[in-house]
């Protein structure tokens, strides 16, 4: 059985070069993206168009997998405003996990 991963901010350079490099590894990749943002995802993955100041939802999208990796990056105009509610200390935190910080990136591993 393949590893689940959630990846939010899908549609940025970092959150599509990690896609495409664990869809490429053999993982199953459900990319988040920005509500209108399906067409620049990365090819076949799993595409979730959600809010990410949603948090129920974006909770709901992370429950079966293995790992969230959080690459979400505000728009520059929107930075003031929504840098510190899409900060990782922020997101819902899955039950069991454990979390990384990596430069920017942060990475939740889940046991299952």
């Amino acid at each position: 059985m393949s590893a689940r991963i959630l990846v939010l901010g899908a549609a940025g350079r970092l959150g599509h070069k990690a896609a495409e490099t664990f869809r490429d590894a053999g993982w199953i990749v459900t990319s988040l993206m920005r509500p209108g943002g399906a067409a620049r995802a990365p090819a076949h993955t799993t595409v979730l168009e959600i809010d990410a100041l949603d948090h129920a939802a974006v909770g709901k999208a992370a429950r079966g997998v293995d790992v969230v990796l959080h690459a979400l990056n505000p728009p520059y105009t929107d930075w003031a405003r929504l840098a510190l509610p899409l900060a990782p200390r922020q997101k819902p935190r899955a039950p069991r996990c454990f979390s990384r910080v990596t430069s920017t990136i942060m990475v939740r591993r889940c046991r299952r």
